[in-house]
Formats: C-alpha cells, sequence, structure tokens
C-alpha cells in the first residue's frame, strides 16, 4: 500500500472493491484504511498518538465495523 508500509490486519468487506486494513505508521499513528486493488489507500479512521486500533472486522452487510480497541 502507498505510504502505509506496516499493515497488521487485512480484512475482506463483502460487495467492496478491496479490503480493509489496519495500520500503523512509524510515528505511531494507527489507521483504519480502505484499500483499493490498485495499492490506494483512504484513511477510514486515524486514532492520535499512542492510541492503536489492532483489527476491524466489516459486518456482513458492509454497513458496520467493529473495531478492537486497548482498554484505558
Amino acid at each position: 500500500m502507498k505510504d502505509w508500509s506496516l499493515i497488521r490486519v487485512i480484512q475482506w468487506a463483502s460487495g467492496s472493491r478491496g479490503p480493509l486494513l489496519t495500520s500503523i505508521t512509524a510515528n505511531c499513528t494507527s489507521a483504519l484504511l480502505d484499500a483499493a486493488l490498485q495499492g490506494n489507500a483512504r484513511v477510514l479512521l486515524r486514532c492520535i498518538q499512542n492510541e492503536d486500533i489492532y483489527w476491524a472486522v466489516p459486518s456482513p452487510d458492509g454497513r458496520n465495523v467493529p473495531l478492537n480497541l486497548p482498554a484505558k
């Protein structure tokens, strides 16, 4: 993926044109990405520094995405 080298989890969304990814940048910013098969990614959710998105699983209808976030 362009601009996202540390991909954690890949989940395919039904009816989607590409997968959902969770990624982290070198400066510890975590993000949920909507990936296109051409290698581009659109940020759906970006966490602030020291927050984290471990994984996300799209619902069967593609309308919701439960996230696994660490407890505080």
